[in-house]
């Protein structure tokens, strides 16, 4: 599936690049992807590239409205990647900083809808049997799309 996408680094997590892509099919089909991949400099430790694996099977396996779906995983040129839905939006962590920046509040229905969402996901992830070890800021999206207006990784 990579082989077959524009990418460019949007942002980077941990030991990982995240990518904003466009997968492109037949008939002149194609959609925008989040690509998440081992960074360089972690790309020969092979305990991270086993708990990297883990991570993109357990985010395959769940499916809830409040996290992202698990498209594909792969490996192009001997190096592990998962393709994940886009969500159009702002990350947490940037809209947060934006609000603290202006000296302004989180309006109090906003926030309520943030947390009760990602609450909702951790839940489904918990109850799923999933390990959280993501859960910052960065990896929460504020969504235009969606009714909740977040999705997370889950993961």
């Amino acid at each position: 599936m990579l082989g077959a996408m524009r990418s460019s680094v949007r942002s980077r997590v941990w030991m990982a690049d995240l990518l904003l892509a466009r997968a492109r099919g037949l008939e002149g089909f194609e959609r925008h992807v989040v690509i998440k991949r081992i960074r360089a400099d972690a790309e020969n430790d092979q305990a991270f590239i086993d708990m990297f694996l883990i991570e993109a099977r357990l985010a395959a396996a769940l499916h809830h409205h409040n996290i992202v779906q698990v498209y594909d995983i792969g490996e192009e040129n001997g190096k592990p990647y998962f393709a994940m839905e886009y969500v159009h939006g702002e990350d947490l962590r940037r809209l947060l900083t934006e609000v603290v920046r202006k000296r302004e509040q989180v309006p109090v229905p906003m926030a309520v809808t943030i947390v009760t969402a990602v609450a909702r996901a951790l839940h489904h992830a918990q109850s799923s049997g999933a390990l959280i070890s993501n859960r910052s800021a960065s990896c929460t999206a504020t969504c235009h799309q969606r009714t909740s207006s977040s999705a997370t990784t889950g993961t």
